[in-house]
């Protein structure tokens, strides 16, 4: 089994898998939907007490805290394949230091960039950083909620992911980041409705994110194909 056979695989059990998962916890499209106000409406009111300095700490700390959440939901969704509401709040506590730490690093690495002077190197093209940062860290999310790694492991563990599994990780990831360019160019035409698809799109992707991390993280090459013919 060569490497392209292995991320036909891979994309065809992570597809397989999210779908009976999507089937019956259908609600599990809707749930980032919750977090999307949640995260809007929480930002409202920080910005509205006006801390500050503390302001932008706050703000981290705000969207760690949906993001514990979420990964919460998805976690007890891709493991044990069951929801229930309280984990919207439950949840918020499971995976905060984790989130916040995340958030902190990835904010601190946009401002050493910056203080190397990244932003006269790029010039106009200074929006490519944001993608720089999102292909270092992109495993990070499910690294966060599925993996036994803590704080101070996590980002050692990321880079030794995207080294062991690159190819298979970023050539599927690639599959729905042309989808969702797709959902957003269409976002002009139909604001309202594109808006709802993109964010059910997204879940999806997150799903489907977790089964294909799932895999990845406790299998090797090797051990794939040995199981493939056997």
């Amino acid at each position: 089994m060569n490497k392209i056979q292995d991320i036909k695989n891979l994309f065809i059990e992570s597809w397989i898998n999210s779908v009976q998962l999507i089937k019956k916890l259908p609600l599990l499209l809707i749930v980032p939907m919750v977090h999307f106000l949640a995260y809007y409406i929480l930002l409202y009111v920080v910005s509205f007490i006006n801390l500050g300095i503390f302001t932008s700490l706050l703000q981290g700390l705000v969207f760690a805290v949906i993001l514990s959440s979420y990964f919460y939901v998805l976690y007890q969704a891709i493991y044990y394949k069951r929801f229930k509401y309280e984990y919207l709040y439950s949840g918020i506590k499971v995976f905060l230091l984790k989130s916040w730490i995340f958030v902190l690093i990835v904010n601190l690495a946009f401002y050493v960039l910056m203080l190397l002077g990244i932003d006269v190197l790029l010039g106009k093209y200074i929006f490519i950083l944001p993608f720089i940062i999102a292909i270092l860290f992109n495993p990070m999310p499910e690294i966060i909620y599925i993996s036994d790694y803590d704080e101070r492991d996590m980002f050692f563990y990321n880079f030794n992911f995207i080294k062991r599994n690159y190819l298979q990780w970023y050539s599927i990831n690639a599959v729905f980041l042309l989808g969702l360019a797709a959902l957003l160019f269409t976002a002009g035409l139909i604001p309202y409705i594109s808006n709802v698809l993109i964010l059910i799109y997204v879940a999806f992707v997150m799903i489907f994110r977790g089964q294909l991390f799932k895999k990845l993280h406790k299998s090797n090459y090797r051990k794939r194909v040995f199981n493939h013919f056997n």
